[in-house]
């Protein structure tokens, strides 16, 4: 593989990773229409590690605030004078918390199904037909109204529904971003909160999948060429940064349905490349 090749591969999964239209869906479509093929599950794995890079440097601070206040919390570190609050009345654990219970589902929906999700990733047809239905769900989603609750507001009931929503994307052509984000409008909650509990919510996702497909590549050895690897992760942290921005605006603005009519017309047309075979 060339580092052009790498450069583009990377870049396209790191705006894909982030933009409500399933990075997976895409990889399944275009090994379908294009035949193309991603270069083996090493180059994967640190794509991906790239991106999960690109939203942790984008809310470094945040997570910086969000684990200090959980150990300070949780281990009675603050100074007596202040008190102790709890982990769960502290603002910034508590979303901690709640990223932790909305990643249930999805571990459980991994574990349950993982044979059936493989199969989805064989058929071109189910991802056209799911790459369809996340179209429908963003547009509606936007039908919204304007959401006033801010992550104070945010229970626990709000986490399990936004992390079903997560285990659902599981399967290709359903984007992870767009179901979660579309899922939080729905509860309520202010636009800018639903699309950064999202992305927050990607960490220990894109972060455990990571974690054993790595483990996987220590055990059976390193000898790859790591400057074309490292070259098309590089690409896909930096544009994983630039669409984690691209979302945030589009939230922000209600251009969802951009996305949504985006989707429709891949989703077309993976059905019509089948219906014509």
């Amino acid at each position: 593989m060339s580092f052009g090749q790498a450069l583009l591969l990377g870049a396209v999964q790191g705006l894909a990773e982030f933009l409500p239209v399933s990075s997976s869906g895409h990889l399944v479509l275009l090994e379908s229409l294009l035949g193309v093929k991603v270069p083996g599950v090493t180059f994967e794995v640190m794509v991906h590690a790239g991106t999960l890079l690109a939203v942790l440097a984008y809310y470094f601070r945040d997570l910086k605030n969000m684990v200090s206040a959980f150990f300070r919390e949780a281990f009675n570190l603050r100074p007596r004078t202040k008190g102790k609050r709890g982990v769960w009345k502290n603002p910034d654990s508590r979303v901690l918390v709640l990223v932790a219970v909305a990643t249930v589902p999805a571990v459980l929906a991994a574990l349950l199904f993982e044979s059936e999700i493989v199969r989805v990733f064989s058929s071109p047809l189910l991802v056209s037909a799911a790459l369809i239905g996340t179209g429908v769900v963003l547009w509606v989603s936007e039908a919204a109204g304007a959401g006033r609750r801010r992550e104070k507001d945010l229970k626990l009931g709000d986490a399990l529904v936004i992390g079903c929503f997560q285990a659902a994307a599981l399967v290709p052509g359903l984007s992870r971003s767009g179901l979660t984000i579309s899922a939080g409008l729905r509860r309520g909650l202010d636009r800018q909160v639903a699309a950064r509990f999202s992305f927050l919510l990607s960490i220990p996702a894109v972060g455990g999948a990571v974690a054993l497909d790595l483990a996987r590549i220590i055990r059976s050895g390193l000898k790859q060429d790591w400057t074309v690897i490292l070259t098309g992760a590089l690409a896909a942290f930096v544009f994983g940064v630039v669409s984690i921005k691209v979302v945030m605006g589009a939230v922000r603005a209600r251009r969802l349905r951009h996305f949504a009519v985006y989707c429709w017309l891949v989703g077309i047309a993976g059905l019509a490349r089948y219906w014509m075979k």
